[in-house]
């Protein structure tokens, strides 16, 4: 039965304090019928008293027996969600336990999301005005500029934990493999691969006692989602030595620049395709569509190449010479014309308290 139109509160919580309590009380002050889910990601038994303390406020609590990382406490609220939800739900708005996200902008932008409840939200907070700790100021600043490089999507807050995600999302975020901070990160990429628009709205900048009741690891975490990133830098630069080696023989027996490129291009995009789906974002959607579309893709591509390479060769540079440079410069031209003509955005339209 639907008994609320907006969307579904999700907190995931480990080792929770009195904030969660504060929290929870806040927002059913402010809205009594909202639902509301905690899920429990192994907390330690002298933490079962905060859990006990929400429980009158009815909220559904899952439990997991050992802590599995947000990522996956996450996951396992938006597998009960989508068992339990009306169809006409519209989608789950995701909150962080230690009082980071104020209940005002929680209910707020869930207001916003019934707007247009097909985008993805997100509460973006400000790092140049309020006094944020360095770990947080750094890692959100590295992964919005290294996010530019290998996505179309241009965002201020990358790693924000309040979202409201549209219920055609969630089921291609349960195929994700990532269990901990770096599940947020990858949300943000399966997104933009399901084109879905993803809209920032502005919230308050909430750092609690210097945000240590936070569980991130600046270390270990940030490897973890920056691997990512990692696995496609690494496959891009083995497939780029396997083209220029299979052209550099194919020359040297055929003297054909053409079929040098071609065969080339063939195995090199064959291997960066494959393994950029299985690796780098292993992704468990059906094969053929992005195959397609990566292969022209790749054949267009391929076709500059070559006419580069024929042109700077004719000039006299030597031919290997001119495969590098050609693939340096198409690179840059590739990059140039997605970054500043076909993915460009608008600014997006900040909406206010």
């Amino acid at each position: 039965m639907l008994t609320d139109a907006f969307p579904t509160i999700l907190i995931p919580a480990y080792q929770p304090n009195d904030n969660l309590i504060l929290l929870i009380k806040a927002l059913r002050e402010n809205h009594l019928t909202q639902r509301i889910i905690v899920v429990d990601d192994g907390s330690d038994e002298d933490k079962q008293i905060i859990f006990s303390k929400i429980k009158p406020f009815n909220i559904e609590l899952l439990r997991h027996k050992k802590n599995k990382g947000k990522g996956q406490a996450l996951k396992t609220g938006f597998q009960h969600w989508l068992a339990t939800s009306h169809p006409k739900e519209l989608g789950v708005i995701t909150a962080d336990a230690d009082g980071q996200h104020l209940p005002e902008d929680i209910l707020r932008l869930s207001a916003i999301f019934m707007q247009k409840p097909s985008d993805l939200y997100l509460g973006k907070r400000t790092f140049n005005k309020a006094p944020i700790p360095w770990r947080s100021r750094f890692g959100n600043k590295l992964t919005k500029y290294i996010l530019r490089l290998f996505s179309k999507t241009i965002l201020e807050d990358t790693q924000t934990g309040l979202r409201v995600i549209p219920r055609k999302l969630l089921l291609p975020l349960l195929n994700s493999s990532a269990r901990g901070y770096e599940f947020e990160l990858e949300m943000l990429l399966i997104a933009e691969e399901q084109q879905i628009n993803i809209q920032e709205i502005p919230i308050k900048t909430i750092y609690l006692d210097h945000n240590r009741s936070s569980h991130f690891n600046p270390l270990t975490d940030s490897i973890k989602i920056y691997f990512v990133f990692i696995r496609f830098a690494a496959i891009s630069l083995i497939s780029a030595a396997i083209d220029f080696a299979l052209f550099s023989l194919t020359y040297w027996l055929k003297k054909n620049i053409f079929l040098g490129v071609l065969l080339g291009r063939i195995l090199s995009a064959t291997f960066n395709f494959k393994l950029n789906q299985h690796l780098a974002f292993k992704s468990k959607n059906h094969w053929l569509p992005a195959a397609l579309k990566y292969t022209a893709l790749a054949s267009f591509l391929g076709l500059i190449a070559y006419s580069l390479i024929k042109f700077i060769h004719g000039l006299g540079v030597n031919v290997y010479s001119s495969k590098i440079i050609a693939e340096i410069a198409l690179f840059i031209l590739s990059f140039t014309i997605q970054r500043f003509f076909i993915f460009t955005k608008a600014p997006l339209l900040e909406i206010q308290s």
